[in-house]
């Protein structure tokens, strides 16, 4: 048997991407009770997100500002059906009662956002929740289902801890 080697000829291509990949908005959650100490979400799980590490330098802390610390990211894709969302990077100022002037993230409503979005889940345990009742078949992928989870304020953030899971019956396909 004899084998031949024939020559490739590659042609490199600038101007156009090898391959496009949508760009997610990224969002946290934002209390929905009237307090601001809880909040619900309906939403479908599409893919839990393995934690990925990585470096950042801080900025807004005058005694450690330019030290590089390690954190980890806790990230699922979701659609969300029904809710408030809490921008990751716009803040706003608003007039809490007996506080004062506070800057806390700039809340959206689930319907001014289409389709998928990576929900920052903060937290080791809100991921490990999430990935426990996967596992357990408690829940399933592109399934609506409502999130029950208790927020406090910290800083200019949200902090959010997810409590409970509830199943949902949708009327309407979205």
């Amino acid at each position: 048997m004899t084998l031949t080697v024939r020559k490739a000829n590659f042609k490199v291509v600038k101007d156009k991407p090898i391959a496009t990949q949508e760009v997610l908005q990224i969002f946290g959650l934002a209390p929905t009770s009237d307090d601001g100490k809880s909040g619900e979400v309906i939403m479908r799980i599409k893919r839990l997100l393995e934690p990925r590490e990585r470096e950042v330098t801080i900025q807004n802390d005058e005694k450690r500002k330019g030290q590089k610390v390690k954190i980890t990211d806790y990230r699922v894709i979701v659609e969300v059906l029904d809710g408030r969302l809490a921008s990751i990077k716009e803040k706003e100022k608003v007039k809490v009662p007996g506080i004062g002037i506070v800057e806390v993230p700039r809340t959206i409503d689930s319907s001014k956002v289409e389709g998928e979005i990576i929900l920052d889940l903060q937290r080791q345990s809100n991921h490990d929740f999430l990935k426990d009742k996967l596992e357990q078949g408690v829940i399933q992928l592109d399934t609506p289902y409502a999130f029950e989870y208790n927020v406090k304020l910290s800083g200019s953030k949200y902090n959010y801890y997810m409590k409970a899971i509830y199943s949902v019956e949708m009327d309407d396909k979205r």
